[in-house]
């Protein structure tokens, strides 16, 4: 990047931090990967009941707290 070019401080500084967050992401990576995937469902208002003091969606049974 043309920010970290010239003083060598500058340009150490920019790689550590850039190498730091490269393991970062790739921890973040590994976690997504064991996540359930996300609903695409939509779960109207109208649809939503309490049972047991739990909210649940009633179209399709999941839990929504």
């Amino acid at each position: 990047m043309s920010w970290n070019q010239g003083e060598k401080l500058s340009c150490d500084l920019a790689d550590g931090i850039a190498k730091y967050l490269e393991n970062d992401i790739d921890w973040l990576k590994a976690i997504m990967k064991q996540l359930p995937p996300l609903s695409k469902y939509k779960h109207p208002k109208e649809l939503h009941d309490k049972c047991e003091g739990k909210i649940y969606c009633m179209g399709c049974n999941e839990n929504l707290e």
